[in-house]
């Protein structure tokens, strides 16, 4: 997948430096993905791991996403809008259950937005283009807080896309780390 992102790190990393700026974070994580693990063989854990990364690889990629990380059975995707996320959030989520069903297993999937530092990071060597800050450690505690099959989205995204979406209220989420609970939506 190629975009202007990896276009502008290729022919001029420092056009990536770090700056601040808005962004949505979606992550997405298999429910019940390690006990699974523990009574399945490596080869069809790799196999099953392979086979969600690309069904919900495209359902990520239809809504222009700066990036998309996989890391083991989480996916973090960066969009440039709100709008962007909750409609890759939707796809994705579908790809996701439509596929994991089979095995028993789900994925939740939480969506935030706000401001964030991107650009570069890394040593001499290994350099990655992502986003670090509040925003994104909240959309991972969103998503950590989301059962299989669903999707949470905070109220700065509901705010955000001026309550035109259809949600239920969430009980406050009690998020590691943070100091206030989280006020957060779950789409329906």
């Amino acid at each position: 997948m190629r975009n202007s992102l990896v276009e502008t790190a290729l022919n001029n990393p420092a056009g990536l430096a770090f700056q601040k700026c808005d962004r949505t974070i979606l992550f997405m994580d298999i429910r019940g993905f390690t006990s699974w693990c523990e009574k399945t063989s490596p080869e069809t854990v790799a196999a099953v791991l392979n086979e969600y990364y690309r069904c919900v690889e495209p359902a990520a990629a239809k809504f222009q996403p700066l990036r998309i990380t996989f890391t083991a059975d989480e996916i973090m995707a960066i969009y440039a809008t709100p709008q962007q996320g909750i409609a890759a959030a939707k796809s994705m989520s579908k790809a996701a259950l439509e596929m994991l069903e089979l095995y028993g297993i789900g994925a939740g999937c939480g969506v935030h937005c706000g401001s964030v530092i991107e650009g570069l990071f890394g040593g001499a060597d290994v350099r990655t283009y992502t986003v670090i800050g509040d925003v994104v450690n909240t959309a991972k505690r969103l998503e950590s807080a989301t059962p299989g099959g669903a999707i949470t989205i905070s109220d700065a995204v509901y705010q955000g896309m001026s309550q035109r979406l259809t949600v239920e209220p969430c009980e406050p989420i009690a998020a590691k780390g943070k100091t206030a609970a989280l006020i957060a939506w779950r789409l329906i």
